[in-house]
């Protein structure tokens, strides 16, 4: 097992397991015993990926409800929306730490907000010190762009 997970608005994971050789032990005749043994070895490494929080930007809201409070559980273990329940991931860029990819899934939302509106998922690039963020969705097979308002 070997690939970067990430796991909080600004960390990323990766787990390495190595399993090595199995060795045969033999003890001398006379004793009678035999055991095989083998090693396992586990890294754990963490990066950052960006220099700020988004959830913690005024101008973050949720794509679904649009509503600007979220939950992390911590250490690393995701984000959601308070109030709809959409799950939210972020990814680094290859354009460095002071932007961040953001992705929100609706698989998890909550039953007020299924409605013709809901999308499959949402997805944003957002710079540090960003004023005004619009996802994209997709939607029916078609990308759309979606932009909460608060109501």
């Amino acid at each position: 097992m070997d690939g970067w997970r990430t796991l909080s608005f600004h960390r990323r994971i990766r787990i390495r397991c190595s399993i090595g050789d199995w060795h045969c032990h033999n003890i001398p005749r006379h004793i009678g015993l035999t055991f095989l043994s083998f090693w396992v070895m586990v890294t754990i490494e963490t990066e950052v990926i960006g220099c700020f929080n988004p959830f913690e930007m005024e101008a973050f809201r949720c794509p679904v409800c649009a509503s600007n409070k979220f939950v992390e559980l911590k250490p690393h273990g995701g984000v959601w929306c308070e109030e709809c329940n959409a799950t939210f991931t972020v990814s680094d860029t290859c354009d460095g730490i002071r932007k961040l990819s953001v992705r929100c899934t609706t698989e998890h939302v909550h039953e007020k907000w299924h409605d013709k509106n809901l999308c499959e998922w949402y997805g944003t690039v957002i710079w540090d010190g960003d004023q005004h963020i619009t996802w994209i969705a997709r939607k029916n097979g078609k990308t759309i762009t979606v932009d909460p308002t608060p109501t």
